[in-house]
């Protein structure tokens, strides 16, 4: 799906002379670009600024879940109601910190257990969120900032001497900005397969390759715009020969610095990515999980049946570790209303009536005999 490009507002270039370029301003926003990418992933149009980390093994803090089963304790599905589809959704916020784990990111929806094995998956898990990353941790994003700081600081002297020399560092400046630090580096939605642990007891989806492939075409957007930025720069006025001539090695050392992360990310070589992953987190966040349940053909007794999602990275999915998050929704069920005859104890004992007009003279019979004539 390819995305319209958005045209960030028209202003007004900055001329910075010699006066102007030690004091270029060193803040920036993100500009996103048309980017084409696989349909089961989009990028967001807006972006939430964040700074997250990650602890033990939540991925998000203030995590909620929900469903759309339409129960409540007032509305339970019945026994033999067949099977209903439903999602559920999991949402959370940014942590305070960024922090490298071990292991795999993964959604996780864990079954309770009454409803173990009659749980299953009817599609891909989609993900929602924003991406923050502490560019600091990757020695060759450092190395891309160190060489752009380098150009401008060298490249000063020679416009104090030139007066007249005029040269735009403002794009340069602001993308090399967007490398600094803790960035917010936008966000996205994409899809992964969900899987049913083999106790069906546990749903879950990796998240790693959805955030790797919004994580790299971002970063590429950065890196692209730096680089046009760069090979623009071009001094103007009288003198400017001189300084365009020192301008060429040092683009040429930026540019290089630049292709470094750049050229593997486009490709999908080198371990660049995986260096971007395990320095960056998730901001806001929203999961759906979609299933289909299967009402039992015999429920003994009312079910509140607790289902637990949440967003991880650990190395073992385990569920009784999985199974205390705070992301609880639940899908309540009815129990059977059982009719039971219960059968008499003791001797059975018979009585008999007559029915008529009473003969106060009439002879009583001394026995009473049966319908065969019998006493």
């Amino acid at each position: 799906m390819e995305m319209q490009k958005q045209k960030p507002p028209r202003k007004k270039n900055k001329i910075i002379t010699k006066r102007k370029v030690l004091s270029a301003t060193m803040s920036g926003t993100l500009l996103m670009t048309s980017v084409v990418i696989p349909t089961a992933y989009s990028l967001l149009s807006n972006q939430i600024t964040a700074q997250a980390a990650a602890l033990n093994i939540d991925l998000l803090q203030n995590i909620t879940s929900s469903n759309n089963s339409g129960t409540s304790t007032t509305n339970r599905w019945t026994s033999n109601s067949g099977s209903h589809n439903v999602d559920f959704t999991i949402s959370g916020g940014a942590l305070a910190n960024i922090s490298v784990l071990p292991g795999t990111r993964y959604a996780t929806l864990v079954v309770p257990p009454e409803l173990r094995g009659y749980v299953a998956a009817t599609g891909n898990t989609s993900v929602s969120t924003n991406i923050t990353i502490d560019f600091n941790k990757v020695a060759l994003i450092t190395a891309i900032v160190n060489a752009g700081d380098t150009l401008i600081s060298d490249i000063a002297p020679l416009l104090s001497s030139n007066p007249l020399v005029t040269l735009n560092l403002a794009q340069v400046t602001q993308q090399l900005n967007l490398l600094r630090g803790i960035q917010d580096i936008g966000g996205g939605t994409f899809t992964s397969t969900t899987t049913l642990s083999n106790e069906n007891a546990l749903l879950s989806a990796p998240l790693d390759d959805g955030v790797g492939h919004i994580l790299s075409l971002n970063v590429k957007t950065i890196l692209q715009n730096l680089e046009t930025a760069v090979n623009n720069l071009n001094a103007t006025g009288p003198g400017a020969i001189a300084v365009n001539a020192a301008l060429t090695p040092l683009k040429l050392v930026l540019n290089g610095a630049i292709d470094d992360v750049l050229l593997p990310l486009t490709n999908g070589t080198g371990n660049i990515l995986d260096l971007l992953l395990n320095v960056s987190a998730l901001g806001d966040t929203t999961i759906t999980i979609p299933t289909k349940i299967t009402a039992p053909t015999t429920i003994q007794s009312d079910i509140d049946a607790k289902f637990v999602g949440s967003a991880v990275q650990t190395t073992l999915l385990d569920v009784n570790i999985l199974s205390g998050a705070n992301g609880i929704s639940y899908v309540y069920l009815a129990g059977d209303v059982n009719l039971t005859l219960v059968a008499p104890t003791g001797d059975l004992t018979a009585t008999t009536s007559a029915v008529g007009a009473a003969d106060a003279m009439a002879a009583l019979p001394a026995t009473l005999k049966d319908d065969a004539g019998v006493d």
